[in-house]
């Protein structure tokens, strides 16, 4: 083939340079970021076209609706899962807002199908195929299956038949499913039985998925106690002890695609006010932080080495004063792909 003309050659190069500069939003990686939930504040104001450009603009383009803000001593939310839900036609500020900054939602599936004995919808009544038809295909990523199952004692039967029936549905949509970690400080994770029993169920559970991971929230490690498949010491770098689940993740189910739910919270942020200071002493509270930017950055590289997805969850109980922590998240989830 004979060499373009130089002038058409400087053209075309010219004209890469341009749509590269010309680019508004993050690079988005093959496998795009998850964001479960956004700050408190930011929920609260409503404003979704705001929260979906700055998800979009900082390259987290699949969204999982979650709005707690409060683990201890009770579960508490803001209770806006439903606007993310059937019924949608025609579709609410949040669903359009998501479309049109191009972010997917990955669905709450344990709010569409309930375990067993419960019965699910009908086929023709199904919410998933109503949501496919709201959003299109484009507009749904992927359906959360029951959350850390085994740990959960959900049961095999329902994690199968909750896998079934999003397959009937439609074949091509992935079902992801997440596993607890494992603690040094589990009561039945303390022996090599338990463990060893424990991993052999993530791995029968997973066959009813086509994403699988495990929740790491591993700073700081005197408060966060993680163990990991290979190693139940505690001080590990977090490095090592997120590699270690991804190994395991490649070695035990190699036909499946992996992620890591990364950790986007300090232990505080869970707690009702002065519910820490009433029952732990000042030199505990002392060593509570959260993750900083160079360990977020890490945690990010560790799962992009893996070629696994990150899923940033936790955010949600992020307050007004905390908002320093998001701002790091944005900044990272920013760099991946560049």
């Amino acid at each position: 083939m004979s060499e373009a003309p130089m002038f058409q050659r400087l053209f075309l190069l010219f004209l890469l340079i341009s749509l590269q500069l010309g680019c508004s939003q993050a690079p988005i990686s093959s496998t795009p970021i998850i964001a479960a939930g956004v700050p408190k504040p930011l929920a609260e104001s409503q404003n979704f076209e705001s929260i979906f450009h700055t998800l979009a603009k900082a390259g987290m383009t699949v969204f999982f609706p979650t709005f707690q803000f409060e683990e201890v001593p009770e579960a508490k939310g803001l209770g806006l899962e439903p606007l993310f839900l059937p019924p949608c036609q025609p579709l609410n500020p949040a669903l359009s807002a998501m479309l049109q900054e191009q972010v997917s939602l990955m669905v709450p599936g344990a709010l569409l199908y309930p375990q067993l004995p419960a019965p699910f919808p009908s086929q023709e009544e199904d919410p998933l195929k109503t949501l496919l038809s709201c959003l299109g295909d484009k507009g749904v990523y992927a359906v959360y299956s029951y959350d850390e199952p085994v740990m959960q004692g959900v049961s095999l039967a329902s994690v199968r038949r909750f896998y079934e029936r999003v397959k009937s549905i439609n074949p091509n949509l992935p079902v992801l499913m997440i596993h607890a970690p494992m603690l040094t400080d589990a009561e039945n994770l303390q022996t090599p039985e338990q463990r060893a029993r424990y991993l052999n169920n993530v791995k029968t559970y997973s066959q009813y998925a086509d994403v699988v991971g495990f929740d790491v929230y591993p700073i700081p490690q005197p408060i966060a106690k993680v163990a990991t498949p290979y190693s139940t010491d505690e001080t590990r770098n977090y490095r090592l002890q997120l590699g270690d689940y991804l190994q395991w993740l490649e070695a035990e189910l190699p036909n499946k695609r992996h992620a890591l739910v990364l950790q986007g919270f300090s232990y505080t942020y869970q707690f009702a006010d002065g519910y820490l200071e009433e029952n732990f002493p000042p030199e505990v509270l002392a060593t509570l932080r959260p993750p900083n930017k160079e360990e977020l950055s890490e945690m990010v590289k560790v799962v992009q080495e893996h070629k696994a997805q990150v899923i940033w969850w936790g955010q949600s109980f992020i307050e007004e004063n905390e908002m320093a922590l998001w701002n790091d998240i944005l900044w990272v989830s920013k760099q991946v792909g560049r």
